[in-house]
């Protein structure tokens, strides 16, 4: 068995998508809360909104994330990985 840094990476990919999984449900509830059975609630409809635009601000980080993979994976953007960088900074 290696013991290098790819390993310790890979020992934590389960802890880390059980995470990722832990935290999508409960966002997902926090999305469906206002439309569960029961009397209104003020705090529902406030976690529904929150979840709501952790989910709009999460899509909106999707093309900045495609360009950082990009920029890493291509030899050409790597050498100017810094202009990448600032100009995911600025969108």
């Amino acid at each position: 068995a290696s013991s290098g840094p790819l390993s310790e990476t890979i020992k934590l990919v389960p802890q880390t998508l059980t995470w990722h999984r832990r935290d999508g449900g409960i966002v997902l509830l926090c999305t469906l809360l206002p439309f569960l059975p029961g009397s209104y609630d003020n705090l529902a409809v406030a976690l529904s909104e929150m979840a709501h635009m952790f989910g709009v601000v999460g899509l909106l980080l999707v093309p900045v994330g495609l360009i950082w993979l990009a920029a890493n994976r291509s030899s050409r953007l790597t050498q100017r990985r810094h202009v990448v960088w600032l100009a995911t900074e600025i969108d």
